[in-house]
């Protein structure tokens, strides 16, 4: 009497009857309709948060409450799958009753960075690995900072811009100690 939109198991019946022209026919189609809308909520990045919007850990996508997510329609879902920044569109499949989303665009900005600053100095002076600190009594120390997703570094209280990624310190005697 109607076609169904909404997703679950359905069963097509058709009967004609004989006609001066036709045999009476009776005809059956059993049919799944597994399309679903994406869900108001949508995926999210999961993972150990640092500062500023950035990730420090290894990142998930995570699925809104209710769903599972795939990369493929016709693939696994799960509740978290792994951050790629190759992937563009997601599928969301219901949990309640396996109905399937089209591809959705996946649109989050995730920055990682897990990897620490890498400092470098003059003089032989070594970094205590332990505690990422170096005590020493110079009358001019220079080191350099290295990591591309530094824009600023504090020393003292003073800013220093980072450049293409590196950034050139020179701490003169009389600056009392420096973090």
């Amino acid at each position: 009497t109607k076609a169904p939109t909404d997703p679950g198991k359905y069963t097509a019946r058709i009967t004609a009857p004989a006609t001066g022209f036709y045999k009476a026919v009776n005809w059956t189609e059993t049919f799944t309709i597994d399309y679903l809308e994406a869900p108001n909520s949508k995926a999210t990045a999961d993972g150990d948060k640092g500062n500023y919007g950035w990730f420090k850990s290894d990142v998930k996508i995570k699925a809104p409450s209710g769903y599972l997510i795939g990369t493929s329609k016709n693939g696994e879902f799960f509740e978290k799958i792994a951050w790629d920044d190759k992937i563009d569109k997601i599928y969301y499949k219901r949990v309640s009753d396996g109905a399937i989303t089209d591809a959705v665009d996946l649109k989050l900005d995730v920055k990682i960075d897990k990897d620490l600053p890498v400092v470098s100095f003059e003089d032989g002076v070594k970094l205590d690995e332990s505690t990422k600190t170096v005590k020493v009594f110079l009358d001019d120390m220079k080191f350099t900072i290295v990591d591309d997703n530094l824009a600023t570094v504090f020393v003292g209280g003073t800013e220093y811009k980072v450049e293409n990624g590196r950034c050139e310190i020179d701490l003169l005697a009389g600056d009392d100690t420096q973090t």
